[in-house]
């Protein structure tokens, strides 16, 4: 990620993922409030639209609709935390979390390499790279495990990737591709 172009969108990125990671680790070290983990959730997607000016603009039900900002905005928000939580809550078992995200990953960054954009695709190979290195002592019997600080990260990570090929990336792609990509976390949640 050192190597990539600094626009809004990877630096929106960094700033909410970070934001993100604080509050998991608090969380990871003394048990915080609910309420106090869906607001860092909340403010790290707000920062990440905020600073990117990525938002969904296309309705995933009825082709050809636009969405307008009011309802674009706050849409986009809620699915950042909505797959933020999903990853998060799928973190039961030994590599699960992990391995869903590296799928995600994987079909995201060949959908923006499809796209042309390969600022998006070699995020995604970063992320792809992070996920193997650590999946490696996770499996079974693990050694290593994420946290909330890990999951979230990660929920948010491809919930972002997700979203950058549908409205930057790849167009032609139904919003709805993420959702069945991310289907197990989910369906789960």
């Amino acid at each position: 990620v050192v190597w990539l172009p600094l626009g809004p969108d990877i630096v929106g990125y960094l700033v909410g993922a970070a934001f993100i990671v604080l509050f998991g680790i608090a969380d990871d070290r003394s048990d915080l409030n609910y309420r106090v983990k869906l607001g860092a959730q909340i403010a790290g997607a707000v920062l990440f639209v905020s600073l990117s000016g990525v938002h969904l603009t296309r309705a995933p039900f009825f082709y050809g609709a636009i969405l307008p900002d009011w309802v674009g905005l706050p849409l986009t928000v809620l699915v950042l935390v909505a797959i933020t939580n999903a990853v998060n809550l799928s973190d039961g078992m030994d590599g699960l979390a992990g391995g869903t995200s590296l799928v995600a990953a994987v079909v995201f960054g060949y959908l923006a390499y499809l796209g042309g954009d390969d600022l998006v695709a070699v995020f995604a190979l970063c992320l792809i790279g992070a996920i193997f290195g650590f999946l490696r002592y996770n499996t079974f019997p693990a050694r290593v495990f994420m946290g909330d600080a890990g999951s979230q990260f990660l929920g948010f990570s491809v919930a972002v990737l997700g979203l950058l090929v549908v409205e930057r990336s790849n167009t032609v792609i139904s919003p709805l591709v993420p959702l069945l990509v991310l289907g197990l976390p989910i369906l789960d949640t």
